[in-house]
């Protein structure tokens, strides 16, 4: 008895380490109070979902960069979160801000054509990025760091999704 309830067990715990890897990015800031950041979390679960679906249309043969993406959209949606808190924070505080940060956001460089999915995905990770500089602006840059932190997630989302279409044109060349 003890040595079948062992294997189910661990069969139990790989299950749920699987749906928590494969969890959706969270969408629980404050229209009202952040707009441009609520606004970046959802372009980050629209992300994960075109992901998805991508990953369905190709018969999930993308060396695991659409699954790394979905990954890295769940964390930047919940610093995003972090950066809102933060901005709440320093509202109360009035700590000096930080300067202004450099850097242009994702490229979308993915035919709509061939991958539309990716693409899509491609473009709502850049129109996250840019919510997130307008989120900035408005708090003045800082808000813990979160925010340029969620800004470089993104980064890599958007290299991970271009992999990902390398790799499906890879699969379906062969």
């Amino acid at each position: 008895m003890m040595k079948k309830l062992i294997p189910l067990s661990l069969l139990c715990l790989l299950g749920a380490a699987a749906t928590v890897r494969a969890q959706q990015p969270p969408v629980n800031i404050s229209e009202q109070r952040h707009p441009a950041l609520a606004a970046a979390q959802r372009d980050c679960r629209a992300a994960w979902d075109k992901l998805a679906e991508a990953q369905k249309s190709n018969d999930w043969d993308m060396k695991g960069n659409a699954g790394r993406a979905k990954e890295l959209l769940t964390q930047a949606a919940e610093e995003l979160k972090a950066a809102a808190e933060a901005a709440n924070a320093e509202a109360h505080a009035q700590q000096p801000r930080r300067s202004e940060p450099a850097g242009r956001g994702p490229e979308q460089d993915i035919s709509a054509e061939r991958h539309p999915y990716l693409a899509a995905a491609q473009q709502l990770a850049m129109q996250a990025w840019q919510d997130i500089v307008k989120a900035q602006e408005a708090n003045d840059w800082d808000m813990g760091g979160h925010a340029e932190k969620a800004k470089g997630l993104i980064d890599e989302a958007a290299k991970a999704i271009k992999e990902a279409a390398r790799a499906a044109n890879t699969a379906r060349s062969r």
